[in-house]
């Protein structure tokens, strides 16, 4: 029931976020991002599909993990953020009478993001800011047939340049990634 009320909340506020998007109306509204960090938590999560003998062990790795994503600025303090992540998980799978481990990768794993930035501090170079927000995979579900989201969550992130180029760092644990990310940005 939170889940449903939730959502129809932020549908009856866009008309605010758009009204408000209206007024403001800058240059280098809309903008690319690239990224590259850790695996994400759908990664670090996965199983090994394969039975293995009695007595093995399997241990995920930290891999890296690249997201490419679209963004909006609602305003000089809001910005939406929708994107890709591409992510692989690595493991290290250890059988008994074997000398050493094995290493393997899984399939790929996309995954849908969505997130909101807010930039608490804005200067003409520099733009600190915090986000929530959450992911989409089908490799992880809690139903049969519909996939699960993964938060994010970003207590900080920065991006240092010009109104056009950037670069962007951040702290982050979700669908993005766990850790740490960093990237360029084109506004246009």
């Amino acid at each position: 029931m939170s889940r449903r009320v939730l959502i129809m909340v932020l549908l009856l506020a866009l008309p605010l976020f758009a009204a408000r998007a209206q007024e403001f109306d800058p240059e280098h509204r809309y903008g690319l991002e690239a990224w590259v960090g850790l695996s994400p938590l759908q990664t670090l999560m996965e199983k090994y599909k394969e039975e293995l003998p009695e007595g093995s062990e399997y241990h995920n790795r930290i891999a890296p993990a690249a997201t490419v994503s679209f963004i909006f600025d609602l305003n000089d303090r809001w910005t939406l953020q929708g994107g890709l992540n591409l992510s692989r998980a690595k493991y290290d799978i250890i059988k008994p009478g074997e000398p050493g481990p094995s290493q393997g990768l899984a399939s790929p794993t996309l995954t849908f993001l969505f997130n909101t930035r807010y930039n608490w501090l804005s200067k003409s170079h520099v733009r600190m800011y915090s986000g929530v927000g959450f992911g989409m995979t089908n490799k992880v579900m809690l139903a049969v047939f519909f996939p699960s989201p993964i938060p994010i969550i970003t207590p900080i992130g920065i991006n240092v340049g010009t109104n056009r180029i950037y670069l962007s760092a951040e702290a982050t644990a979700g669908a993005g990634s766990t850790g740490a990310v960093a990237g360029l940005g084109i506004r246009f």
